[in-house]
């Protein structure tokens, strides 16, 4: 006799109003609350692309007593727990781990393979949709090199980045420097490059560990090269040199510049190559992706989950709160820093 399968429920909070026509709501969100609202980007649009497909799953504003429910950190309540038919995948985004999921959907591959989760959850990496609506740049510019461009929150670029000094040094090379308003965040029509440093060499990036490389993904998409940090975000997506430029200092930034400038065949080589990569990252690639986890992933777990004792499941949860609280405190004494960005889209 087979097991009757688990229903998969993409839960949206309450105090958000779940479209009646997602068509015409999907339209308005592709130009607008896609790109700075982390339910809606991370799980109404997941919830749409495998309906698309024909893949069994329910758009929910409450939580079931069982099946699996997939859910965003903006939606978390303490008071969701995992129930004897319940299992909690949590959709992270740039968010910290919390203590009630038993999986979790992280942001990158480096969270995927490195973080010490002491067996009590798991990490899986899918790759985040892709701008909405995105518009590579524009052919007619061709070997035109006048504007770069950061597409992000203004507060995540490097100051560094923000002040005089800078905007002077590339106006005596003839470029223009610009930070892209939030609307315009899919447009990369006019963008000669991208420019995206958090932090330079110095800070302590490297306990930064829950950034997304959706900027590089976007960069790809858009066919222009890409100036990044050295994140372990982009170093794990990392398979040439032309997929992006590394600089970890204000003077290689400059460097980086100079070169792309310099040097239109480079540009053309990296624009090739990101249009080659960003086929990894198409909406059937990523739904293939999420299908596989859910069916080979998820309800394994599930079914794992329901046979336990009750006894086991109230022990799993207690260790699982203790670990985490415990994971709080050694992140405060040694600095690693979550980044909470309040933008959680796709370029967060």
């Amino acid at each position: 006799m087979k097991k009757k399968l688990p229903v998969v429920y993409f839960y949206i909070s309450p105090h958000k109003q779940i479209p009646a026509d997602r068509f015409v709501f999907r339209k308005e969100y592709d130009v607008s609350m896609g790109i700075t609202d982390g339910e809606y980007c991370h799980i109404l649009q997941t919830y749409w692309e495998l309906k698309d497909r024909d893949y069994p799953c329910v758009l929910t504003d409450s939580v079931p007593k069982e099946g699996i429910v997939i859910f965003h950190n903006d939606s978390y309540n303490p008071c969701i727990k995992p129930g004897r038919r319940l299992l909690l995948i949590y959709v992270r985004a740039d968010k910290p781990p919390i203590p009630n999921s038993q999986l979790n959907v992280v942001p990158n591959k480096f969270l995927e393979r490195n973080e010490k989760t002491y067996g009590l959850w798991k990490n899986y990496y899918i790759p985040h949709w892709l701008q909405p609506n995105l518009i590579p740049r524009d052919k007619s510019r061709g070997n035109r090199f006048k504007n770069i461009a950061y597409i992000g929150t203004r507060g995540n670029l490097c100051k560094e980045l923000k002040n005089k000094i800078f905007e002077d040094t590339l106006k005596s090379l003839g470029l223009h420097f610009y930070i892209i308003p939030l609307e315009k965040w899919n447009d990369f029509s006019n963008i000669d490059a991208i420019l995206s440093v958090r932090f330079f060499k110095g800070f302590s990036s490297k306990y930064i560990i829950n950034k997304t490389p959706q900027k590089l993904f976007n960069a790809w998409a858009g066919h222009v090269p890409a100036i990044l940090d050295s994140d372990k975000c982009y170093k794990e997506e990392r398979k040439s040199k032309l997929d992006y430029i590394q600089v970890e200092t204000f003077q290689e930034t400059i460097e980086a510049i100079k070169l792309l400038q310099k040097n239109p065949e480079l540009r053309r080589l990296m624009s090739e190559n990101g249009k080659i990569r960003s086929q990894e990252l198409s909406s059937e690639k990523i739904c293939d992706k999420w299908q596989l986890f859910l069916n080979e992933i998820a309800i394994p777990e599930y079914y794992i989950w329901s046979n336990m004792s009750d006894f086991r499941r109230y022990c799993w949860i207690k260790c699982r709160f203790l670990i985490w609280k415990l994971s709080l405190i050694c992140a405060k004494l040694i600095g690693k820093q979550y980044v909470d960005s309040s933008m959680t889209h796709k370029n967060g």
